[in-house]
């Protein structure tokens, strides 16, 4: 059970129940397990603290944040806590005899023996000297002084906020392997455990020495410097050149790497600060002929993959120590002299960028060239050909191009000025949905970045149509219904994506009407294609791929249109546009006798005839 915590006794009878508890008071009702003090190992310590004491006795079994000791009035630190034993270190405190006072969860331990602890002058260690007191790199240091005991586990060592481990020790010297430590001085702190903290005021110095290389680079910054000294600490410390930062790339306790900034030609102080320790300044030229130059770039404008040249001074001939960038995409070098470079720019979004380069010795180079990706669109695909969609939006339409962007927010398509939602976009296409048009008929597709601007157009045109299915196409009314007369006004596109009832009359009067890529059927009396109307199945570019059917109803009775007669397909000053997949072998000959009743047929040629086609075999004498 938990030492210090009143527990509620109940007493259970089998086949009784639990018995009644008659007590009238609730703590005469509970049981305590009390904590019990034996002794005190060491019953003294040194008046600066840190003495680690030992409370042997029992009871004490809780987390140590559970436990409190006191040494009189002043507090013994709880480093551990078991069932009979807790240590502690002990505060700094006046020469005096104190009471050892222990509570666990509140409830006060009992003293079976003697509980008392004394703090002590005279029983402090001493710490006189260490040699060596100056510090480069790991050493190992000697310290003298009296009382420092033969036990090396007693033995704790600070240099500093830093811990060193002892590897020797008897009353007058300990021998510590130190490693590197940061420029400036330090306190030394030596713990004998069964005494507490030694006296003395000893320091150990570790010397701001520094030295730098190359001591010259490129006024567009970006050299590489290595500081190789002592006392550097990673987190702590700071490099500027002239009066700005060196941008910190690695630091150890003797090497520090960092890269310049830009700076102007001429000499200027390199300066370095370890925790606000600050050592002898070092100097570094900005030089002109230590700085790459880039002049001219041919082409200066390209698509991703082209190969560029780049012309000007200071590259070097070491094709491993230069790096080309465009923007923020890298421009692989295939070849470099010192005054010629060839690179291949890499995938970017469209727009002007600069030209920067960076020489691993050297440095950055100063640039006043700039490379020019073009933004292009050069097709689109809807889900369906050719290139249009319903007036009422919905189309998922994709462009094609280069110099798009991958950030969809950056990207804007719209068509004739209506918005196309853009769902996905990266270097060459976009994705998006269309939203609802006023009116049918073609539209110029435009594709602008937020950074860039308008992109160059080719093939880029998309018709808006109005569905044969939909009401809006028919003023919000249902679609025709048989004996129907219907009328395609100039200006209007209708897409027929359904099948029709038998319309009386289907006059085609200026307008278009485009059979949608599936199987479809009109139906109609007569049909007149007249003032520039159209009646389009598939394109010569895009034949239909499926079956179309255009049925003419009538019979020997019906009225005829003047001119046309009856059950006429007619065209006057108009286009009628019927293109179905080509047949390469519209006919040929059998190859082997057909007997009557055989379900195959041979033939002298390959054929791509489809099932559901009709096929005429025309009788011979043979």
């Amino acid at each position: 059970m938990d030492v210090g915590i009143r527990e509620i006794v109940t007493v259970t009878v089998y086949n009784l129940g639990t018995a009644i508890n008659t007590l009238s008071s609730e703590f005469d009702r509970r049981f305590v397990l009390l904590p019990n003090i034996d002794m005190i190992l060491p019953n003294a310590g040194s008046t600066t603290g840190m003495t680690k004491v030992t409370i042997k006795g029992s009871g004490f079994a809780v987390a140590s944040a559970g436990a409190q000791v006191l040494m009189g009035h002043f507090p013994c630190k709880v480093l551990s806590v078991n069932y009979t034993a807790i240590e502690c270190e002990t505060s700094p405190a006046p020469q005096q005899l104190v009471k050892v006072n222990l509570r666990i969860h509140g409830v006060p331990a009992q003293c079976q023996g003697n509980c008392s602890f004394s703090y002590l002058e005279s029983i402090a260690a001493f710490v006189t000297r260490i040699f060596p007191n100056s510090i480069q790199g790991s050493e190992k240091v000697l310290i003298e002084g009296e009382g420092f005991g033969t036990v090396l586990e007693d033995i704790s060592v600070f240099i500093g906020n830093q811990q060193f481990r002892a590897i020797d020790v008897n009353e007058n010297n300990i021998t510590v392997l130190v490693t590197p430590l940061p420029a400036g001085l330090h306190s030394l702190s030596v713990v004998v455990g069964t005494k507490g903290l030694a006296l003395g005021n000893v320091t150990v110095g570790s010397p701001a020495v520094a030295s730098v290389t190359p001591t010259s680079g490129s006024i567009g910054g970006g050299t590489t410097l290595m500081v190789t000294g002592n006392g550097f600490s990673p987190g702590n410390t700071t490099v500027t050149v002239g009066d700005e930062p060196c941008q910190i790339l690695s630091v150890n306790s003797s090497d520090i790497h960092c890269r310049t900034p830009a700076g102007t030609a001429g000499r200027v102080s390199v300066k370095i600060s370890v925790n606000a320790v600050a050592y002898p300044p070092l100097s570094f030229m900005y030089a002109l002929e230590d700085t790459p130059l880039l002049k001219g770039i041919v082409p200066s404008t390209g698509p991703p993959e082209t190969e560029i040249q780049i012309t000007g001074s200071n590259f070097g001939i070491d094709i491993l120590e230069i790096s080309v960038m465009i923007s923020n995409m890298q421009c692989n070098v295939t070849m470099v002299n010192d005054t010629v470079l060839q690179c291949i720019v890499g995938d970017h979004a469209g727009g002007t960028f600069p030209v920067t380069m960076h020489h691993k010795t050297k440095g950055f180079a100063v640039s006043t060239v700039v490379f020019k990706y073009p933004l292009t669109i050069d097709n689109i695909h809807p889900s369906q050909a050719p290139e249009r969609g319903s007036t009422a939006g919905g189309t998922r339409l994709t462009v094609l191009g280069s110099g798009f962007s991958e950030n969809v927010e950056d990207v804007l398509v719209t068509i004739a000025k209506a918005t196309c939602d853009v769902d996905y976009s990266n270097k060459t296409c976009i994705i998006c949905m269309t939203n609802a048009h006023t009116s049918s008929g073609w539209a110029p597709v435009h594709v602008s970045l937020r950074s860039t601007g308008l992109a160059k157009r080719a093939n880029a045109d998309f018709l808006y149509v109005d569905t044969w299915s939909s009401n809006s196409s028919w003023g919000g009314k249902s679609p025709p219904e048989e004996g129907s007369l219907v009328v395609i006004t100039k200006g209007q596109t209708i897409l027929l994506d359904q099948n029709t009832p038998i319309l009386k009359m289907l006059l085609i009067q200026g307008g278009t009407l485009i059979f949608h890529e599936a199987d479809i059927e009109l139906q109609a009396e007569n049909i007149l294609i007249t003032d520039g109307g159209v009646l389009q199945i598939g394109t010569e570019a895009a034949p239909f791929q499926h079956r179309a059917v255009i049925t003419l109803h009538g019979h020997l009775r019906s009225p005829e249109l003047p001119v046309y007669g009856a059950k006429t397909l007619a065209v006057r000053e108009g286009i009628l546009d019927l293109h179905g997949l080509p047949l390469p072998v519209i006919w040929t000959r059998l190859d082997h006798t057909a007997k009557a009743g055989e379900r195959t047929l041979i033939l002298q040629e390959a054929v791509t005839w489809k099932p559901g086609d009709k096929i005429v075999i025309a009788s011979t004498g043979h």
